[in-house]
């Protein structure tokens, strides 16, 4: 029970792929106790509660005003290419425009319906929606959908028809719907798209997470308002978090660059974050992080959703490293499993399934894998799982085979046909897979002798040899200990996690020399996400002094604060790597759960200004276009709109205290010697303190 003292706090929550954190930060900005508990995928309430339960006394001693809750599920979903089923009706595209910002590749198997209808860039209808075709292309695709998208060829300047097929579609389904309009005000329809389909992807995970805090903040007598942390840093309430999930993609990496704020008084400096899934860089400079005006680019995707300027690489302790044949190499990530000491700690009997495969003459490539049900890891006995919907005959004759005992892929795989179930299984979270990862090898290298970690060790070292053993017999490399093999992989995690600091920087640096508009539009496709393949591949040959003849030395200028449980193993190489010094804070560990209760709320939105001819241009509202005969009073009209919408925003995410402030971009050339105006962006931002119990 929360016991009312004079004390307030607030409480800070970071549900992450592996663990979830929780931190009380006082008034006096100081924190009052903090707590780690593993993530429970099939259930995040039991991981929320073992967080909270381990804050201690603390929780009793302190009234609680606010709940802050940053996440890595939103990220590590688009990362590992997970999410549920969603059909995206596409308003006035054309079939082509599927292959830009390479939306045919996110939508993969889920349908795409396309309709007549969308609007010209002056706002001015090309046809009106058929809704005769969409009714008939939905009958082809009722079953299995979860969630629809919806984007209209120039929605951003007449959203018309995303409303209105929006409202045709509730009145017929009770699924939530997805509109680009309401995600970005920005060009690029087929980024909007994708980041609509994102959106309406993860809008069933965080309603899960929301309502599994919700859950657990009951059980413990909590009465506070909650926020969840956005991408940019900023918070929203909860109620507003659901409606667009999307925006917390990068809320655990947003929230992680607050808290290192936080915890750091250097204002010049690098932040890499190296959870169980990801690892997450970012720069600093004078004290903030940059926003990217290009869009949250997660897992390859380059979104318009407004984030913290920061680079996700599918990189953590719990990537699975495994060997790559037609490389001849071990490469690391980017999928996340469970580490096989982790899981043999939970399941020992499964460790003789790796002492027969060491017996076998040769290995092959699912030697040392294991598949399990999530839920079945450390949960109550009592609760019996339930069967998805929405199976195949093949995937639920593999649940339920999985249902009733873990076991080792390897005998899977003698009946081939399961392959694709398996793998369909895995990408919708239904089945886990444990192999062996960066947190493995730091198992090996370890000093700690003591009996508890010495059936781990055996599991991790039994797992070693089988790979050890797969790459010689498959003309890869070869070492002659166990010990090597970890500290060769312990070097290649860090030399990736360098390389990610590397090239964060590097993109950083290319993004600052781009100030015309020109090669800004140009550096908005989506391979500006990441350097060129090329480019890449150069740096990484020199920078590992592999067989390349040149060699080159970093050399980081600005300090490095390394967080999340891994750094602790592997940034002191990290940073020598790099040629710099590495500040790893005390609490670093629950970083996320800090930086998510040291934010304020932030809301914004923007008006298009174009020009029509002469002096006349048009102001795109939401309402429709508008034209006026005068440049400024068009400007004036657009504040007048989006003062009041911005307040009202930032009053529904939670905020008090409410100041706004305006922002105006005008795009004008030189034409011998006059100036043309071609277009203008009103921006206006509330910005206000969350509002307490």
């Amino acid at each position: 029970m929360n016991k009312i003292s004079n004390e307030q706090c607030k409480l800070g929550l970071d549900t992450g792929g592996t663990f979830t954190d929780a931190v009380l930060l006082n008034a006096s900005g100081h924190i009052a106790a903090h707590a780690k508990s593993p993530t429970t995928h099939h259930d995040l309430s039991i991981g929320l509660r073992g967080a909270v339960t381990g804050l201690g006394a603390a929780l009793n001693d302190h009234q609680i005003n606010l709940v802050s809750l940053s996440t890595t599920l939103a990220t590590n979903a688009l990362v590992e290419g997970h999410g549920r089923r969603v059909c995206l009706i596409l308003v006035g595209y054309s079939r082509r425009q599927l292959e830009r910002a390479r939306l045919s590749e996110v939508m993969g198997s889920d349908p795409v319906v396309f309709i007549a209808g969308g609007h010209t860039a002056g706002g001015e209808p090309v046809a009106e929606p058929d809704f005769d075709a969409l009714a008939s292309s939905l009958q082809q695709h009722q079953d299995g959908i979860d969630a629809y998208a919806v984007s209209a060829m120039f929605g951003v300047r007449n959203p018309a028809h995303e409303i209105a097929v929006r409202a045709w579609l509730h009145k017929r389904t009770a699924k939530p719907v997805t509109c680009g309009y309401e995600l970005s005000s920005g060009l690029d329809a087929p980024r909007r798209a994708l980041t609509a389909v994102l959106n309406a992807r993860l809008i069933p995970l965080i309603h899960q997470l929301l309502d599994s805090t919700r859950a657990m903040l009951k059980d413990f007598d909590i009465n506070a308002p909650m926020m969840v942390v956005k991408g940019d840093g900023s918070l929203v309430s909860d109620s507003v978090a659901a409606l667009s999930p999307v925006e917390t993609i990068l809320s655990g990496p947003a929230a992680s660059v607050v808290g290192a704020n936080f915890l750091s008084e250097q204002s010049e400096l690098v932040v890499s974050d190296m959870g169980g899934t990801t690892t997450d860089v970012a720069v600093l400079e004078d004290g903030l992080p940059a926003l990217d005006p290009d869009g949250a680019t997660v897992g390859g995707w380059t979104t318009m959703v407004r984030a913290i300027k920061i680079h996700t690489y599918g990189l953590g302790g719990d990537s699975e490293i495994a060997f790559d044949r037609q490389e001849r190499k071990f490469v690391v990530g980017p999928s996340r499993v469970l580490p096989v000491s982790r899981f043999l700690h939970a399941q020992p009997q499964l460790i003789t399934a790796l002492h027969k495969q060491l017996e076998l003459p040769y290995g092959n490539t699912h030697n040392a894998r294991f598949v399990f049900l999530p839920a079945a890891i450390n949960r109550d006995t009592s609760v019996e799982p339930v069967q998805p919907d929405g199976l195949s005959a093949q995937q639920r004759e593999l649940w339920l085979r999985v249902r009733r005992q873990p076991f080792a892929l390897q005998t899977l795989f003698e009946d081939q046909t399961l392959e694709l179930a398996l793998k369909r299984l895995i990408a919708a979270g239904h089945l886990g897979v444990a192999a062996f990862t960066p947190t493995d090898a730091l198992l090996l290298l370890g000093d700690d002798l003591s009996a508890s970690l010495a059936a781990d060790r055996e599991a991790a070292n039994l797992a070693a040899q089988l790979l050890m053993r797969y790459s010689e017999q498959n003309l890869g490399p070869a070492w002659d200990s166990v010990e090597a093999f970890a500290a060769a992989m312990h070097e290649q995690v860090a030399r990736d996690a360098a390389l990610a600091i590397i090239e964060t920087v590097m993109i950083s640096e290319q993004r600052q020399s781009t100030a015309n508009y020109k090669a800004r539009a140009a550096a908005r496709r989506p391979s500006a996400s990441a350097l060129p393949a090329q480019q890449r591949d150069f740096i990484r040959k020199v920078f590992e002094g592999g067989s390349s003849d040149l060699t080159l030395q970093a050399k980081l200028k600005q300090p490095l604060i390394g967080l999340g449980a891994p750094a602790v193993g592997y940034y002191a190489r990290v940073a020598e790597l790099l040629g710099t010094r590495v500040e790893l804070p005390e609490l670093a560990g629950v970083a996320n759960a800090i930086g998510a209760v040291a934010g304020s709320i932030s809301q914004s939105r923007s008006l298009t200004i174009t020009s029509v001819g002469g002096r006349r241009v048009k102001l795109h509202a939401e309402s429709g276009p508008i034209e006026f005969d005068d440049l400024e009073v068009a400007v004036s009209e657009a504040e007048a709109i989006l003062n009041p919408l911005v307040i009202k925003l930032a009053e529904a995410a939670g905020a008090q205290a409410i100041t706004t402030d305006v922002d105006r971009q005008d795009i004008v050339a030189s034409n011998q010697g006059e100036t043309v105006f071609f277009e203008s962006t009103i921006t206006v931002t509330a910005s206000g303190r969350p509002a307490t119990a």
